[in-house]
């Protein structure tokens, strides 16, 4: 049996979230291939031949791809998932239809379609990290978005209370950070490398924290308009949620202006209660780091 993922239009994070399917047909034995140059560029599988049939095709976002492939393959078995209609994600399959359950996690609503093939499922893992962790205590990664509903203006003052701290804070994404080193990373390998080298990530709901996820690093993440079940890391997080009453907004209606007086208040966290938040994750790991009591109060409680 072969499965192909057709994942190459889709977010950064969603591919990355279905290394654990992957893993799991893969330790059936099963040979798995794909059109998505990033899963191609860790290692993850490889890339699906022109000319080659597969008798079953596991998973795809977009319909009008997943007609392609059935032109081109007549006789293989397809499923459709997560396609958004009048703000609903559904299944839309030509074989099976799977439907987007929005109490769980994306990874474990992947992992879900193991059971059209007949399988268990078995432990979630990514088995991403290339090599051992090495704790080196005081580094830090920041993943950031500029994208309306993930946007976050306290950069600057974050990296600048943990460089006091005796941190040394590397800033990934759309953002150049003061007080912290922006390395040029070209693709999601470069990034990769660097995260490898990390103990702790804060960012936003974004492709780098799901690449942060896989890594097994402990995440504090920021939520704003986007569903924190669906979309919060399963290794090692502390998650903060928005508490305000129209969110989420983002994943049902896509990019949206925000209708609030207050635009966007679903991340107006302030950097104190963030720097606390993060205190609590440094202090829930095993190896707790010796870190200075906080001189700031959280403004609001963590949900």
């Amino acid at each position: 049996m072969k499965v192909k993922i057709i994942a190459e239009n889709i977010g950064i994070g969603n591919q990355i979230n279905m290394i654990p399917l992957i893993r799991q047909l893969q330790s059936y034995k099963i040979h798995v291939v794909t059109d998505c140059k990033l899963l191609q560029q860790l290692k993850v599988c490889e890339k699906s031949r022109k000319r080659t049939y597969y008798n079953f095709f596991a998973f795809g976002y977009d319909l009008k791809r997943i007609l392609k492939e059935r032109a081109k393959n007549p006789t293989g078995f397809f499923i459709g998932h997560k396609h958004r209609i009048f703000g609903k994600e559904t299944g839309i399959g030509l074989d099976k239809s799977k439907d987007f359950d929005p109490d769980i996690n994306e990874v474990e609503n992947n992992v879900a379609m193991l059971k059209y093939l007949g399988l268990e499922k078995r432990p979630i893992k990514f088995h991403l990290r290339s090599g051992s962790y090495i704790n080196h205590d005081k580094r830090i990664a920041f993943g950031i978005s500029e994208k309306p509903g993930k946007k976050w203006k306290h950069w600057d003052i974050i990296a600048k209370m943990l460089t006091d701290y005796e941190y040394e804070v590397q800033a990934f994404g759309d953002y150049r950070v003061k007080y912290a080193k922006n390395p040029n990373t070209s693709t999601i390998l470069h990034v990769k490398d660097y995260f490898e080298e990390v103990d702790y990530y804060i960012g936003c709901d974004c492709g780098l924290t799901h690449l942060a996820d896989a890594l097994e690093i402990p995440s504090l993440v920021l939520f704003g308009g986007t569903h924190v079940t669906k979309n919060r890391p399963l290794n090692r997080n502390y998650v903060l949620s928005p508490t305000v009453s129209c969110a989420p907004c983002y994943q049902i209606y896509g990019n949206i202006k925000c209708h609030r007086k207050q635009q966007y208040e679903c991340m107006n966290y302030s950097a104190e209660f963030v720097f606390n938040a993060f205190l609590k994750l440094v202090a829930a790991e095993p190896k707790k780091v010796k870190i200075k009591k906080s001189v700031f109060e959280p403004s609001i409680m963590l949900k």
